[in-house]
């Protein structure tokens, strides 16, 4: 069953030029309670900058939090983030499995 508070759920989505920066940064969010959990993954992004198609490996971060919280994440990512201009996605979260969502509001606290 849905969780009632999934309307609270956000994931945001950020990458990384390297693991060391997307796991230094995903460990200050999740010690701050910005986040309940960072996914880590390696992944191929292929996008325009500057006027030149780049192809490059990146890391994305799979950052779940909360509606209360997502505003100070994003600030936390702004000032830290290594890149002149960082990804920073916002996805509410429509289902999500009520023991998941339970954890997710008590560890953000």
């Amino acid at each position: 069953m849905a969780a009632k508070n999934r309307a609270n759920m956000v994931i945001v989505i950020s990458t990384f030029s390297d693991m060391g920066a997307a796991k230094s940064i995903s460990t200050d969010i999740i010690q701050e309670k910005l986040a309940a959990c960072a996914s880590v993954t390696q992944v191929s992004s292929i996008y325009m900058w500057k006027g030149d198609v780049e192809d490059t490996q990146e890391f994305m971060v799979l950052y779940k939090t909360t509606t209360e919280s997502v505003d100070h994440l994003v600030q936390y990512i702004k000032r830290h983030h290594p890149y002149e201009t960082p990804e920073i996605l916002q996805i509410p979260a429509e289902s999500v499995n009520d023991s998941y969502t339970e954890w997710l509001l008590d560890v953000t606290r």
